[in-house]
């Protein structure tokens, strides 16, 4: 999303494109709390929808199986003394 365009919008216009947004992402749980919250976190929360690139989460998932972790191995760090 390009937040940028929507800094200009009301706080009901904001809510409306961010119901848009979660209803084609089927992510509207993220609004469950939003009419327990005080103003200014109803922005902020809006305004951190609107940052989320909905886009590139849903192809990171759609390819979570095609990536091969098989041959990578986690190996311990050296200790660093401060």
């Amino acid at each position: 999303m390009c937040e940028i365009f929507y800094t200009n919008l009301s706080m009901n216009e904001k809510l409306e494109s961010v119901k848009e947004l979660l209803r084609k992402n089927k992510q509207e749980q993220l609004l469950d709390c939003y009419d327990k919250m005080d103003d200014k976190k109803k922005e902020m929360l809006l305004d951190d929808i609107l940052t989320i690139n909905f886009p590139q989460i849903n192809e990171l998932y759609k390819n979570k199986d095609k990536v091969d972790f098989s041959e990578d191995k986690i190996e311990p760090i050296d200790y660093v003394d401060k």
